[in-house]
């Protein structure tokens, strides 16, 4: 027993050595989510990994945020998937670019836009990536009315279209409850069986799993004996499912995409209205697939390569096309901004994707400055709003300050034009 409990010590310590080498700092967890009471993950902060930086706050960023918004500070939040998240999928990928790390998202490259825009100099800037991996409209604007409109937002940008459009519907699918925003979330299982579920092998993978986070070695285990069980039970999944029909599926008729699109445009009806009322700005982000892209934009060699292993069915990809252009009339009828990068992508020439819809750093600073230029009149609203605001408070402030005021001259009190420009 003394010589096993030693070498499992030993175990533990070399495992520990091992990933602090990989991701230089010490151990702390290998989940990369937590459970929520809302949009059902967050971003676990205590994750050890060398890319995936995770603040406390549970956001893609390396940087720490409050909650409580400080004085003088003009925020963004950007909300959404795995595009904003700049996840992996697939196995049509550039291996070359690796994992883009927190820094190298969307958020700190639309951040250093604006904090060089002569515009915005006054205020202080933070563009938040509250990003999360399967994010589809369901669970974003679960997390914005429960959580983010706390964080009092100055600008919301809603990303993540990718995780409610890109799945192919076929006729009957909105009727039986089977298209993405209709069925339950990828982890939804997985939380009723660590939630909720109280049988044995529940109680066993939960007290597995507990120790994981404490046990570098258990991590480890756990991670290994996961991708294992994927490939044993993968080959025999693809070998009991039923051979494909000779005759491929109808696509849902006009009425059934209409329906579906009405149910996503309900879930984001409910954000435009909470932004409105809290005085929040907001707009939607279209996010192209690559494979759509052939003949659109104007491929590097490197996604030309990765593009030649995509395979897109022509009327899926008439279908997507079609959910584009809705999406862009739906919010323009709504008043409400929308970017879709798709025209700046023709004349494109640089490596925009990492794979079949992510982007490489270089694609993430591209998207950003898309957004920016996109956005900046209503960005600039939203901050001259601030500033009539924040004039309005200061002059009801000089104003109490001069009551009270013995002199027979009125206290000199500043103009508006001085305050909103001083």
């Amino acid at each position: 027993m003394a010589i096993l409990l030693a070498l499992c010590l030993l175990t533990e310590a070399a495992v520990r050595v091992g990933l602090a080498s990989w991701a230089g700092e010490s151990f702390q967890s290998l989940s990369f989510y937590r459970w929520s009471p809302y949009g059902l993950v967050r971003n676990n902060p205590s994750l050890t990994s060398p890319a995936f930086k995770i603040s406390a706050n549970g956001f893609r960023a390396v940087t720490e945020y409050e909650s409580a918004k400080p004085e003088h500070t003009f925020r963004v939040l950007l909300m959404g998937g795995s595009v904003l998240y700049s996840g992996l999928g697939g196995p049509a990928r550039l291996s070359n670019y690796g994992r883009v790390s927190s820094a190298e998202t969307i958020a700190p490259f639309l951040q250093e836009k604006l904090e060089g825009d002569p515009a915005f100099a006054d205020f202080r800037i933070e563009v938040i990536n509250t990003s999360l991996n399967f994010n589809r409209i369901v669970e974003v604007s679960s997390s914005y009315l429960e959580e983010y409109v706390h964080w009092s937002p100055d600008f919301v940008v809603v990303f993540g279209s990718i995780n409610n459009f890109k799945h192919v519907r076929y006729r009957g699918d909105f009727e039986g409850h089977k298209t993405i925003l209709q069925t339950p979330h990828v982890w939804r299982a997985e939380f009723e069986r660590l939630v909720n579920d109280t049988s044995l092998s529940a109680w066993l993978e939960r007290g597995w799993r507990g120790a994981g986070e404490h046990s570098a070695a258990l991590a480890v285990a756990s991670k290994g004996l996961v991708k294992l069980a994927n490939k044993l039970v993968g080959p025999s999944q693809r070998a009991l499912a039923p051979p494909s029909s000779a005759t491929p599926p109808e696509l849902e008729s006009a009425e059934e995409s209409n329906r579906y699109f009405d149910l996503y445009a309900f879930y984001a009806d409910a954000m435009i209205a909470a932004a409105q009322r809290l005085e929040h700005g907001i707009a939607f982000v279209w996010e192209p697939l690559l494979a759509d892209l052939i003949g659109v934009k104007a491929l590097s060699e490197e996604e030309a390569r990765i593009a030649k292993i995509l395979q897109r069915d022509s009327g899926g990809m008439a279908q997507f096309e079609a959910s584009r252009l809705r999406f862009g009339d739906f919010f323009e009828s709504q008043n409400v901004p929308h970017v879709d990068p798709t025209e700046r992508m023709k004349t494109h020439d640089q490596t925009v994707f990492i794979d079949y819809a992510h982007y490489t750093q270089g694609g993430n600073e591209f998207i950003a400055d898309v957004v920016y230029e996109r956005l900046r009149p209503d960005l600039l609203k939203r901050l001259r709003s601030r500033q009539m605001t924040e004039a309005s408070a200061a002059l009801k402030a000089s104003s109490a300050k001069g009551i009270g005021h013995t002199s027979c001259l009125p206290a000199q009190r500043p103009s508006l034009g001085v305050m909103l420009n001083p």
